[in-house]
């Protein structure tokens, strides 16, 4: 079984195509504030009988920085960082054979219009670069660039912008939910468990700087 935290129902019903899933969070039926330790304790006695967690809390505000009260900066820091970390600590703390793959964002790595975001998910990846686990736990990392069917670009309301991005984009196209579903549930297998401590982005491609490569050469 799949433990997944967070609010992405899009996710959610893509992964539970060819899994079994328990989802905590504040709009499901296992209520989950990840800021909100007092919520945490059904979770915590489904991590010690379950391997497979996959972490999906973001919170992207539509200002900069500069913009941002202390209080939003804060928020964004804990949803976005110090309390995932927690939740993985809590995690691996309990289970020793525990995966877990958190799904973050392509800006922590390339930025982002709130630069709040940014560093805290930037934050993230070090951590997840960084912290050493057993030789059966498994900590992954996957950024994605723009998931065309989220939540997050359905209510955007930039619409002619984001079809610019789309026919500018490589493969003409912007991720599927079903994609990063597949990602996440070849990461859960046992043949997958060697890799670990990495951010994988998810791009395709559009950040490839040898452009034309072959018909510059034959020219």
């Amino acid at each position: 079984m799949i433990i997944q935290i967070g609010g992405s129902s899009y996710l959610f019903n893509e992964l539970k195509k060819n899994n079994k899933v328990l989802r905590f969070s504040r709009s499901s039926e296992n209520y989950f504030d990840i800021n909100d330790i007092n919520t945490w304790k059904e979770f915590e006695e489904s991590a010690e009988k379950n391997n497979k967690f996959c972490i999906t809390v973001g919170f992207l505000q539509k200002k900069r920085i500069i913009d941002q009260s202390r209080e939003e900066i804060v928020t964004s820091f804990l949803t976005n960082c110090i309390s995932i970390v927690l939740l993985c600590e809590k995690i691996f703390s309990v289970n020793d054979e525990a995966k877990v793959v958190i799904v973050s964002s392509e800006s922590g790595s390339k930025g982002s219009y709130d630069e709040t975001y940014f560093l805290s998910k930037a934050a993230l990846n070090r951590y997840v670069e960084e912290r050493s686990v057993l030789a059966k736990q498994q900590l992954v990392c996957i950024s994605p660039s723009t998931i065309e069917d989220s939540n997050m670009t359905k209510v955007r309301d930039d619409k002619e912008r984001l079809e610019f991005y789309k026919s500018s984009h490589p493969k003409k196209r912007f991720m599927k939910m079903q994609e990063l579903a597949n990602l996440i549930s070849f990461l859960f297998e046992d043949s997958s468990n060697y890799i670990c401590n990495e951010n994988i982005n998810i791009n395709g491609g559009k950040f490839a700087r040898m452009k034309n490569f072959e018909k510059n050469l034959s020219a």
